[in-house]
């Protein structure tokens, strides 16, 4: 999941901002017996796309001048950011035949390795 909150402790300090990209290893699993190097590229390609969704939030949070209420401008860019991850995560999903593709998984693996390199600057 892709969690995201703010602190504005008064009018005169900065709005604050944390988002981290989160799998629950409780419920996440891989069958023994399908436990394959291929198997987990495709979930650690997963994963990073909701770290890459994560530093572009954060990109885009330290871009935004948020005002004496930042609630909605921080819920809307918030919102917006979880469409496109959903989006993009069903797309990986479905290039990917859910993984049964592994040539698809890698090229999605490269993709994300660079959107990684020109998100450096946002990585928590």
């Amino acid at each position: 999941m892709l969690m995201a909150n703010y602190e504005k402790p008064n009018p005169l300090k900065k709005t604050k901002f944390k988002i981290a990209a989160v799998w629950d290893r409780k419920k996440s699993w891989i069958a023994p017996d399908s436990k394959t190097a291929d198997e987990l590229l495709y979930y650690q390609v997963l994963f990073d796309i909701y770290e890459v969704h994560a530093r572009k939030l954060r990109k885009e949070f330290s871009e935004t001048k948020f005002g004496l209420n930042p609630e909605a401008e921080f819920r809307g860019k918030y919102n917006t950011a979880t469409e496109n991850l959903t989006e993009e995560a069903n797309d990986y999903r479905d290039e990917t035949n859910e993984g049964a593709d592994i040539a698809a998984v890698k090229k999605w693996n490269e993709k994300i390795k660079e959107e990684f390199k020109q998100l450096e600057k946002f990585k928590e």
